[in-house]
């Protein structure tokens, strides 16, 4: 594609893991429809840049031995390049989506509350509580979809390997099929845990919905396979 081919370079600096490329391209893929090829470049680089450099501001803001301008600078410096060579480039890509999301959502909430607390008296205009409380509540958002999104990866990632280990077993190609069987149903019973997880948020309820579909077509295909060997 056009836009990972322009932005390979940077792909390559700013995720120089394996692992952090992948998920870099799977980002950009997924962000190609989105105003090519000026949108993947906002969604990759402008976005997950100024919220980097914010949270690591408001970090370093909060680290009591960093009291002098000099040091706080050179901690936060430090604090991007180690993000960047450790590979966590990708988390600040979805969480920053996220956090763009709850800062358009509580404006508007500051915003209604700002205009119309005016008539209730008692200074609503500034929305001061309401900030402090958005800070706190968009940060533990931002974490709780970190954590949503690690639970889908999990379950994807566990089915795939489940469907691939079958379909080896069924094909002849595992030297040993019965521990490959059982890795197949170890993976199962670690995809079911993520989709329950995810089945207790009614916003990730139609993906689970459609994992725990999948999940159960593989769990066919296993009691099928079971029975031929019976």
């Amino acid at each position: 594609m056009a836009e990972l081919e322009i932005l390979e370079p940077l792909v390559g600096f700013f995720c120089p893991t394996s692992e952090a490329a992948s998920t870099c391209n799977e980002f950009i893929s997924n962000h190609s429809q989105v105003l090519p090829p000026i949108g993947p470049i906002f969604y990759f680089l402008l976005f997950p840049l100024v919220f980097t450099i914010i949270f690591i501001m408001i970090l370093m803001s909060s680290v009591k031995v960093a009291q002098g301008k000099g040091i706080q600078v050179l901690l936060g410096i430090t604090a991007f390049i180690f993000i960047i060579i450790s590979g966590w480039y990708p988390v600040m890509l979805i969480l920053s989506e996220f956090w763009y999301i709850a800062i358009v959502l509580l404006g508007f909430l500051w915003f209604i509350k700002g205009h119309f607390g005016k008539k209730e008296g008692g200074g609503g205009g500034k929305g001061g509580g309401l900030a402090a409380l958005g800070l706190g509540g968009a940060m533990g958002m931002l974490m709780s979809k970190k954590q949503e999104h690690d639970e889908l990866k999990l379950a994807e990632s566990s089915l795939s390997m489940a469907e691939g280990r079958l379909h080896a077993i069924e094909e002849g190609k595992e030297p040993r099929p019965a521990d490959a069987m059982q890795q197949v149903e170890d993976s199962l019973v670690s995809a079911t845990s993520a989709i329950n997880r995810m089945l207790a948020d009614p916003v990730h309820t139609s993906t689970a919905m459609k994992l725990e579909k999948r999940k159960n077509e593989v769990l066919k295909e296993v009691q099928k396979f079971k029975k031929k060997k019976q």
